[in-house]
């Protein structure tokens, strides 16, 4: 495991992968490429998305999500798959 616990292979050609999962569908991402990082969401009702939104987006963010629980998904993951890309987490 990495300084921030992303796991990765040693001893062995550079291959990099990533998962994530929700209760019905998992996604596996494996390269030679470089890092990457994934994440998948089940659309379903956030009651608490704004407070979220004030937690992790920037204002230009929470303005193009506005009341659209697609675009607050779509920018969730998108946010998820690039901090688990960075192996650092929510820092």
């Amino acid at each position: 495991y990495g300084q921030y616990q992303k796991p990765y292979l040693e001893n062995h050609e550079p291959i990099y992968f990533n998962c994530s999962n929700t209760d019905a569908n998992a996604i596996l991402a494996i390269t030679q490429q470089g890092q990457i990082g994934i994440d998948i969401e089940p659309i379903r009702p956030i009651e608490d998305r704004n407070e979220m939104l004030d937690q992790f987006a920037s204002a230009n963010e929470r303005g193009w999500v506005g009341r659209s629980l697609k675009r607050f998904l779509v920018l969730w993951t998108g946010k998820e798959a690039l901090i688990k890309c960075q192996g650092t987490g929510f820092l």
